[in-house]
Protein backbone atom coordinates (compact mmCIF):
# COMPACT_ATOMS: atom_id res chain seq x y z
CA UNK A 1 0.00 0.00 0.00
CA UNK A 2 1.18 3.53 -0.83
CA UNK A 3 0.71 6.12 1.92
CA UNK A 4 0.97 9.89 1.32
CA UNK A 5 0.23 12.04 4.36
CA UNK A 6 -0.03 15.82 4.77
CA UNK A 7 0.56 16.96 8.37
CA UNK A 8 -0.61 20.50 9.13
CA UNK A 9 0.90 21.62 5.81
CA UNK A 10 0.72 25.40 5.30
CA UNK A 11 2.24 27.42 2.44
CA UNK A 12 2.71 31.14 1.90
CA UNK A 13 4.56 33.25 -0.64
CA UNK A 14 5.80 36.78 0.04
CA UNK A 15 3.86 36.63 3.34
CA UNK A 16 0.61 35.90 1.49
CA UNK A 17 -1.09 32.71 2.75
CA UNK A 18 -1.71 30.15 -0.02
CA UNK A 19 -2.72 27.03 1.93
CA UNK A 20 -3.73 26.93 5.58
CA UNK A 21 -2.93 23.90 7.71
CA UNK A 22 -4.01 20.81 5.73
CA UNK A 23 -4.27 17.39 7.31
CA UNK A 24 -4.88 14.67 4.73
CA UNK A 25 -4.18 10.94 4.52
CA UNK A 26 -4.07 9.41 1.03
CA UNK A 27 -3.58 5.73 0.29
CA UNK A 28 -3.11 3.95 -2.99
CA UNK A 29 -3.41 2.45 -5.45
CA UNK A 30 -6.34 4.48 -6.79
CA UNK A 31 -7.30 7.95 -7.96
CA UNK A 32 -7.79 10.88 -5.58
CA UNK A 33 -9.40 13.97 -7.12
CA UNK A 34 -8.72 17.47 -5.76
CA UNK A 35 -11.67 19.71 -6.61
CA UNK A 36 -12.39 23.34 -5.91
CA UNK A 37 -12.44 26.82 -7.46
CA UNK A 38 -9.34 28.51 -8.87
CA UNK A 39 -6.91 30.13 -6.47
CA UNK A 40 -7.40 27.85 -3.45
CA UNK A 41 -3.97 26.19 -3.64
CA UNK A 42 -4.70 22.85 -5.34
CA UNK A 43 -1.83 23.17 -7.81
CA UNK A 44 0.47 24.53 -5.09
CA UNK A 45 -0.28 21.44 -3.02
CA UNK A 46 0.83 19.21 -5.92
CA UNK A 47 3.99 21.24 -6.53
CA UNK A 48 4.93 21.11 -2.86
CA UNK A 49 4.51 17.31 -2.99
CA UNK A 50 7.30 17.07 -5.55
CA UNK A 51 9.27 19.92 -3.95
CA UNK A 52 8.79 22.20 -6.92
CA UNK A 53 7.85 24.66 -4.18
CA UNK A 54 10.49 24.81 -1.41
CA UNK A 55 10.41 26.78 1.80
CA UNK A 56 13.07 29.50 1.71
CA UNK A 57 13.20 29.57 -2.11
CA UNK A 58 11.59 32.29 -4.28
CA UNK A 59 9.80 33.81 -1.29
CA UNK A 60 7.99 30.61 -0.25
CA UNK A 61 7.58 29.58 3.36
CA UNK A 62 6.31 26.26 4.64
CA UNK A 63 5.23 24.79 7.92
CA UNK A 64 4.08 21.25 8.59
CA UNK A 65 5.25 18.20 6.68
CA UNK A 66 4.49 15.75 3.87
CA UNK A 67 5.23 12.09 4.54
CA UNK A 68 5.60 9.36 1.92
CA UNK A 69 5.35 5.93 3.51
CA UNK A 70 6.14 7.48 6.89
CA UNK A 71 9.21 9.48 5.86
CA UNK A 72 9.34 13.24 5.24
CA UNK A 73 9.81 14.05 1.57
CA UNK A 74 12.03 16.95 2.66
CA UNK A 75 14.49 14.67 4.47
CA UNK A 76 16.47 13.42 1.48
CA UNK A 77 17.71 14.75 -1.88
CA UNK A 78 15.02 15.89 -4.32
CA UNK A 79 16.39 13.57 -7.01
CA UNK A 80 15.41 10.60 -4.87
CA UNK A 81 11.88 12.02 -4.50
CA UNK A 82 11.37 12.49 -8.25
CA UNK A 83 11.93 8.77 -8.76
CA UNK A 84 9.01 8.01 -6.45
CA UNK A 85 6.70 10.93 -7.27
CA UNK A 86 5.97 11.91 -10.89
CA UNK A 87 4.40 15.24 -11.88
CA UNK A 88 2.34 15.99 -15.01
CA UNK A 89 1.76 19.66 -15.79
CA UNK A 90 -1.40 21.08 -17.32
CA UNK A 91 0.57 22.08 -20.45
CA UNK A 92 3.57 19.73 -20.67
CA UNK A 93 6.87 21.04 -22.00
CA UNK A 94 8.44 18.92 -24.74
CA UNK A 95 12.18 18.40 -24.87
CA UNK A 96 14.06 18.84 -28.12
CA UNK A 97 14.39 15.67 -30.15
CA UNK A 98 12.23 12.67 -30.89
CA UNK A 99 9.34 11.07 -29.05
CA UNK A 100 11.61 8.22 -27.98
CA UNK A 101 14.38 10.59 -26.87
CA UNK A 102 11.96 12.44 -24.58
CA UNK A 103 11.35 9.25 -22.60
CA UNK A 104 14.96 8.08 -22.72
CA UNK A 105 16.22 11.41 -21.30
CA UNK A 106 14.93 10.77 -17.77
CA UNK A 107 16.11 7.16 -17.81
CA UNK A 108 19.64 8.21 -18.85
CA UNK A 109 19.87 10.68 -15.95
CA UNK A 110 18.12 8.50 -13.40
CA UNK A 111 21.25 6.60 -12.41
CA UNK A 112 19.38 3.33 -11.82
CA UNK A 113 18.77 2.05 -15.35
CA UNK A 114 21.38 0.12 -17.33
CA UNK A 115 22.10 1.75 -20.70
CA UNK A 116 21.28 -1.45 -22.59
CA UNK A 117 17.76 -1.40 -21.08
CA UNK A 118 16.86 2.24 -21.77
CA UNK A 119 15.52 1.87 -25.31
CA UNK A 120 13.41 -1.18 -24.45
CA UNK A 121 11.84 0.54 -21.42
CA UNK A 122 11.10 3.69 -23.42
CA UNK A 123 9.43 1.77 -26.23
CA UNK A 124 7.43 -0.32 -23.74
CA UNK A 125 5.90 2.70 -21.96
CA UNK A 126 5.21 4.42 -25.29
CA UNK A 127 3.30 1.30 -26.31
CA UNK A 128 1.38 1.41 -23.02
CA UNK A 129 0.21 5.00 -23.61
CA UNK A 130 -0.76 4.21 -27.22
CA UNK A 131 1.79 6.40 -29.01
CA UNK A 132 3.79 3.53 -30.52
CA UNK A 133 0.69 2.51 -32.51
CA UNK A 134 -0.05 6.02 -33.74
CA UNK A 135 3.22 7.50 -34.94
CA UNK A 136 6.92 7.01 -35.53
CA UNK A 137 8.89 7.15 -32.30
CA UNK A 138 11.52 9.11 -34.24
CA UNK A 139 9.03 11.93 -34.94
CA UNK A 140 9.87 15.30 -33.32
CA UNK A 141 8.05 15.53 -29.99
CA UNK A 142 7.16 19.18 -30.56
CA UNK A 143 5.13 18.26 -33.66
CA UNK A 144 2.67 16.13 -31.67
CA UNK A 145 -0.94 17.15 -30.99
CA UNK A 146 -1.92 18.36 -27.52
CA UNK A 147 -3.35 14.98 -26.51
CA UNK A 148 -0.28 13.14 -27.79
CA UNK A 149 2.05 15.50 -25.93
CA UNK A 150 0.10 14.90 -22.72
CA UNK A 151 0.43 11.13 -23.15
CA UNK A 152 4.14 11.54 -23.90
CA UNK A 153 4.54 13.52 -20.67
CA UNK A 154 2.81 10.69 -18.81
CA UNK A 155 5.12 8.14 -20.49
CA UNK A 156 8.18 10.16 -19.40
CA UNK A 157 7.00 10.08 -15.80
CA UNK A 158 5.85 6.45 -15.77
CA UNK A 159 9.15 5.23 -17.25
CA UNK A 160 10.78 6.00 -13.88
CA UNK A 161 8.20 3.74 -12.17
CA UNK A 162 6.90 6.25 -9.60
CA UNK A 163 4.63 5.12 -6.78
CA UNK A 164 2.72 8.43 -6.87
CA UNK A 165 1.66 10.37 -9.98
CA UNK A 166 0.52 13.99 -9.59
CA UNK A 167 -1.61 15.36 -12.45
CA UNK A 168 -2.58 19.04 -12.71
CA UNK A 169 -5.66 19.52 -14.94
CA UNK A 170 -4.39 16.92 -17.46
CA UNK A 171 -7.40 17.21 -19.83
CA UNK A 172 -8.31 20.90 -19.56
CA UNK A 173 -6.72 21.91 -22.88
CA UNK A 174 -7.69 18.78 -24.83
CA UNK A 175 -10.44 17.90 -27.30
CA UNK A 176 -13.05 15.30 -26.20
CA UNK A 177 -11.38 12.34 -27.94
CA UNK A 178 -7.96 13.11 -26.43
CA UNK A 179 -9.60 13.61 -23.03
CA UNK A 180 -11.19 10.15 -23.18
CA UNK A 181 -7.80 8.63 -24.04
CA UNK A 182 -6.21 10.31 -21.01
CA UNK A 183 -9.07 9.22 -18.74
CA UNK A 184 -8.66 5.58 -19.78
CA UNK A 185 -4.92 5.82 -19.27
CA UNK A 186 -5.41 7.25 -15.78
CA UNK A 187 -7.63 4.34 -14.75
CA UNK A 188 -5.08 1.84 -16.10
CA UNK A 189 -2.14 3.51 -14.33
CA UNK A 190 -4.09 3.70 -11.06
CA UNK A 191 -4.11 -0.08 -10.76
CA UNK A 192 -0.53 0.03 -9.45
CA UNK A 193 0.01 3.55 -8.09
CA UNK A 194 -1.60 6.44 -6.28
CA UNK A 195 -2.74 9.18 -8.64
CA UNK A 196 -3.61 12.62 -7.27
CA UNK A 197 -5.40 14.72 -9.90
CA UNK A 198 -6.45 18.36 -9.80
CA UNK A 199 -9.51 19.24 -11.88
CA UNK A 200 -12.41 21.68 -12.02
CA UNK A 201 -14.59 19.20 -13.92
CA UNK A 202 -17.15 17.45 -11.76
CA UNK A 203 -18.07 14.97 -14.52
CA UNK A 204 -14.41 14.05 -15.03
CA UNK A 205 -14.04 13.45 -11.29
CA UNK A 206 -17.08 11.17 -11.36
CA UNK A 207 -15.69 9.13 -14.27
CA UNK A 208 -12.16 8.50 -13.01
CA UNK A 209 -12.02 9.16 -9.26
CA UNK A 210 -12.19 6.88 -6.24
CA UNK A 211 -11.95 9.51 -3.52
CA UNK A 212 -12.09 13.28 -3.53
CA UNK A 213 -10.83 16.21 -1.50
CA UNK A 214 -12.52 19.57 -1.88
CA UNK A 215 -10.66 22.83 -1.22
CA UNK A 216 -12.27 26.21 -0.58
CA UNK A 217 -10.93 29.64 0.36
CA UNK A 218 -10.33 30.17 4.06
CA UNK A 219 -9.09 33.11 6.09
CA UNK A 220 -5.48 31.91 5.81
CA UNK A 221 -5.47 30.49 2.29
CA UNK A 222 -7.04 27.41 0.79
CA UNK A 223 -8.55 24.98 3.28
CA UNK A 224 -9.62 21.36 2.95
CA UNK A 225 -13.41 21.51 3.31
CA UNK A 226 -14.30 17.86 2.62
CA UNK A 227 -12.58 14.54 1.97
CA UNK A 228 -13.97 11.07 1.46
CA UNK A 229 -15.30 8.53 -1.06
CA UNK A 230 -16.13 10.35 -4.29
CA UNK A 231 -19.90 9.52 -4.34
CA UNK A 232 -20.27 10.94 -0.81
CA UNK A 233 -18.51 14.18 -1.78
CA UNK A 234 -20.47 14.63 -5.02
CA UNK A 235 -23.90 13.65 -3.73
CA UNK A 236 -23.92 14.19 0.04
CA UNK A 237 -21.39 16.92 0.86
CA UNK A 238 -21.90 18.53 4.27
CA UNK A 239 -20.30 21.89 3.37
CA UNK A 240 -22.66 24.35 1.67
CA UNK A 241 -19.86 25.85 -0.44
CA UNK A 242 -18.93 22.39 -1.73
CA UNK A 243 -22.56 21.62 -2.61
CA UNK A 244 -22.89 24.92 -4.49
CA UNK A 245 -19.70 24.35 -6.51
CA UNK A 246 -20.62 20.77 -7.37
CA UNK A 247 -24.10 21.84 -8.48
CA UNK A 248 -22.69 24.51 -10.78
CA UNK A 249 -20.00 22.13 -12.04
CA UNK A 250 -22.59 19.53 -12.97
CA UNK A 251 -24.52 22.15 -14.93
CA UNK A 252 -21.42 23.19 -16.87
CA UNK A 253 -20.24 19.62 -17.49
CA UNK A 254 -23.54 18.06 -18.53
CA UNK A 255 -25.22 20.88 -20.48
CA UNK A 256 -28.73 20.17 -19.15
CA UNK A 257 -30.96 18.64 -21.79
CA UNK A 258 -34.74 18.32 -21.82
CA UNK A 259 -36.50 15.22 -23.08
CA UNK A 260 -38.17 17.35 -25.75
CA UNK A 261 -34.79 18.31 -27.21
CA UNK A 262 -33.72 14.67 -27.36
CA UNK A 263 -37.05 13.28 -28.55
CA UNK A 264 -36.87 15.68 -31.49
CA UNK A 265 -33.86 13.71 -32.76
CA UNK A 266 -33.77 10.30 -34.37
CA UNK A 267 -30.76 8.20 -33.43
CA UNK A 268 -29.83 5.14 -35.49
CA UNK A 269 -27.41 2.61 -33.98
CA UNK A 270 -25.83 0.07 -36.29
CA UNK A 271 -24.99 -3.17 -34.51
CA UNK A 272 -22.92 -5.95 -36.06
CA UNK A 273 -23.98 -9.55 -36.65
CA UNK A 274 -26.57 -10.75 -34.18
CA UNK A 275 -27.47 -7.31 -32.81
CA UNK A 276 -25.82 -7.47 -29.39
CA UNK A 277 -24.45 -3.96 -29.11
CA UNK A 278 -27.29 -2.16 -30.82
CA UNK A 279 -29.83 -3.90 -28.58
CA UNK A 280 -27.95 -2.78 -25.46
CA UNK A 281 -27.51 0.76 -26.83
CA UNK A 282 -31.23 0.99 -27.59
CA UNK A 283 -32.28 -0.21 -24.13
CA UNK A 284 -29.86 2.12 -22.37
CA UNK A 285 -30.97 5.03 -24.57
CA UNK A 286 -34.60 4.45 -23.63
CA UNK A 287 -33.73 4.30 -19.95
CA UNK A 288 -31.70 7.51 -20.10
CA UNK A 289 -34.43 9.39 -21.96
CA UNK A 290 -37.22 8.19 -19.67
CA UNK A 291 -35.27 9.46 -16.67
CA UNK A 292 -35.07 13.02 -18.00
CA UNK A 293 -37.53 15.73 -16.90
CA UNK A 294 -40.51 15.42 -19.22
CA UNK A 295 -39.56 11.87 -20.25
CA UNK A 296 -41.82 8.85 -19.91
CA UNK A 297 -40.71 7.48 -16.54
CA UNK A 298 -43.80 8.58 -14.60
CA UNK A 299 -46.25 6.96 -16.97
CA UNK A 300 -44.16 3.80 -17.25
CA UNK A 301 -44.11 4.17 -21.04
CA UNK A 302 -41.23 3.70 -23.44
CA UNK A 303 -40.15 6.83 -25.30
CA UNK A 304 -41.10 7.25 -28.93
CA UNK A 305 -39.19 4.93 -31.28
CA UNK A 306 -37.79 7.99 -33.01
CA UNK A 307 -35.81 8.81 -29.89
CA UNK A 308 -33.45 5.85 -30.22
CA UNK A 309 -33.62 3.33 -33.01
CA UNK A 310 -31.28 0.34 -33.20
CA UNK A 311 -30.70 -1.76 -36.30
CA UNK A 312 -28.55 -4.57 -37.61
CA UNK A 313 -26.65 -4.15 -40.84
CA UNK A 314 -27.47 -7.50 -42.42
CA UNK A 315 -30.01 -9.93 -40.97
CA UNK A 316 -33.73 -9.19 -40.84
CA UNK A 317 -36.03 -10.32 -38.03
CA UNK A 318 -33.62 -12.09 -35.67
CA UNK A 319 -34.86 -12.03 -32.04
CA UNK A 320 -32.78 -10.40 -29.29
CA UNK A 321 -29.43 -12.08 -28.77
CA UNK A 322 -29.58 -14.31 -25.64
CA UNK A 323 -26.22 -13.13 -24.29
CA UNK A 324 -27.21 -9.48 -24.67
CA UNK A 325 -30.57 -10.18 -23.02
CA UNK A 326 -28.77 -11.63 -19.99
CA UNK A 327 -26.65 -8.49 -19.73
CA UNK A 328 -29.75 -6.29 -19.89
CA UNK A 329 -31.37 -8.36 -17.15
CA UNK A 330 -28.29 -7.82 -14.95
CA UNK A 331 -28.56 -4.09 -15.66
CA UNK A 332 -32.31 -4.22 -14.92
CA UNK A 333 -33.19 -2.96 -18.40
CA UNK A 334 -35.94 -4.19 -20.74
CA UNK A 335 -35.10 -5.14 -24.33
CA UNK A 336 -38.56 -4.18 -25.60
CA UNK A 337 -38.94 -7.11 -28.02
CA UNK A 338 -36.28 -5.66 -30.29
CA UNK A 339 -35.52 -7.53 -33.53
CA UNK A 340 -32.88 -6.81 -36.15
CA UNK A 341 -33.72 -4.88 -39.31
CA UNK A 342 -31.69 -4.36 -42.47
CA UNK A 343 -30.24 -0.93 -43.21
CA UNK A 344 -32.12 1.06 -45.83
CA UNK A 345 -31.60 4.43 -47.49
CA UNK A 346 -34.90 5.54 -45.97
CA UNK A 347 -33.62 4.83 -42.45
CA UNK A 348 -30.52 6.91 -43.07
CA UNK A 349 -32.59 9.70 -44.62
CA UNK A 350 -34.78 9.91 -41.50
CA UNK A 351 -31.94 9.68 -38.99
CA UNK A 352 -30.29 12.79 -37.57
CA UNK A 353 -27.23 10.90 -36.43
CA UNK A 354 -25.98 7.35 -37.18
CA UNK A 355 -23.70 5.55 -34.72
CA UNK A 356 -21.67 2.46 -35.63
CA UNK A 357 -19.83 0.15 -33.27
CA UNK A 358 -16.61 0.03 -35.31
CA UNK A 359 -14.79 2.25 -37.75
CA UNK A 360 -14.98 -0.54 -40.32
CA UNK A 361 -18.78 -0.32 -40.17
CA UNK A 362 -18.60 3.47 -40.57
CA UNK A 363 -16.45 3.11 -43.68
CA UNK A 364 -18.65 0.40 -45.19
CA UNK A 365 -21.82 2.39 -44.58
CA UNK A 366 -20.26 5.57 -46.00
CA UNK A 367 -19.28 3.72 -49.19
CA UNK A 368 -22.79 2.29 -49.56
CA UNK A 369 -24.59 5.57 -48.79
CA UNK A 370 -22.17 8.42 -49.63
CA UNK A 371 -24.95 11.04 -49.43
CA UNK A 372 -25.24 10.42 -45.67
CA UNK A 373 -21.53 10.29 -44.78
CA UNK A 374 -21.82 13.41 -42.63
CA UNK A 375 -24.24 11.66 -40.25
CA UNK A 376 -22.11 8.56 -39.71
CA UNK A 377 -19.69 8.28 -36.79
CA UNK A 378 -18.48 5.67 -34.28
CA UNK A 379 -20.37 5.46 -30.99
CA UNK A 380 -16.99 5.33 -29.24
CA UNK A 381 -14.67 7.98 -30.71
CA UNK A 382 -11.57 6.20 -29.36
CA UNK A 383 -11.95 2.39 -29.64
CA UNK A 384 -13.97 -0.07 -31.67
CA UNK A 385 -16.76 -1.84 -29.76
CA UNK A 386 -16.16 -5.31 -31.15
CA UNK A 387 -18.65 -8.14 -30.70
CA UNK A 388 -17.40 -11.13 -28.67
CA UNK A 389 -16.08 -14.08 -30.66
CA UNK A 390 -18.59 -16.45 -32.23
CA UNK A 391 -19.75 -18.99 -29.66
CA UNK A 392 -18.81 -16.76 -26.71
CA UNK A 393 -22.12 -16.74 -24.85
CA UNK A 394 -20.96 -14.48 -22.04
CA UNK A 395 -21.22 -10.89 -23.22
CA UNK A 396 -18.51 -8.88 -21.42
CA UNK A 397 -20.34 -6.66 -18.94
CA UNK A 398 -17.58 -4.05 -18.98
CA UNK A 399 -18.35 -3.43 -22.68
CA UNK A 400 -22.00 -2.92 -21.78
CA UNK A 401 -20.90 -0.45 -19.12
CA UNK A 402 -18.85 1.42 -21.72
CA UNK A 403 -21.87 1.54 -24.05
CA UNK A 404 -23.92 3.01 -21.21
CA UNK A 405 -21.26 5.69 -20.66
CA UNK A 406 -21.20 6.55 -24.36
CA UNK A 407 -24.97 6.60 -24.83
CA UNK A 408 -25.36 8.98 -21.88
CA UNK A 409 -22.67 11.27 -23.30
CA UNK A 410 -24.17 11.20 -26.80
CA UNK A 411 -27.67 11.93 -25.53
CA UNK A 412 -26.58 14.93 -23.50
CA UNK A 413 -24.75 16.26 -26.55
CA UNK A 414 -27.94 15.96 -28.62
CA UNK A 415 -28.76 19.71 -28.80
CA UNK A 416 -25.44 20.25 -30.61
CA UNK A 417 -26.63 18.21 -33.60
CA UNK A 418 -28.18 20.10 -36.51
CA UNK A 419 -31.88 20.87 -36.16
CA UNK A 420 -34.21 18.65 -38.15
CA UNK A 421 -35.86 20.45 -41.06
CA UNK A 422 -39.48 21.38 -40.42
CA UNK A 423 -42.11 19.63 -42.49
Amino acid sequence: MIHLRYQQLALAVARRPVIEAVDLDLTGPGVVILLGPSGVGKSSLLKATQRLIEGGVDGWTRSGDILLDGRSIFAGPRRELTRRVGYIQQLPAMLMGSVRANVEFGLRHDGRTARREIRGIAEHVLEDVGLARELSLDAPARNLSGGQQQRLAIARAVALQPEVLLMDEPTSALDPISSIQIERLVRTLARERLIVMVTHKVALAERVGDRAGFMLRGERGGRLAEFGPLPAILHAAADEGVRRFIGMGAIVDQRPTTAAQILDKKFLVIGPGHNRHSLIAQAIGREEISGLPGGCADAGEQPDENAWNASSSTIDGLPPNPAARRVLEKMDLAHGGHASRPITAEMLEQADIVFCMTRGQCETLARQYPAHTGKIQPLDPVDDLEDPREGDLEFPCHVAGRIKELVRWRLHAAPQYPARPSA
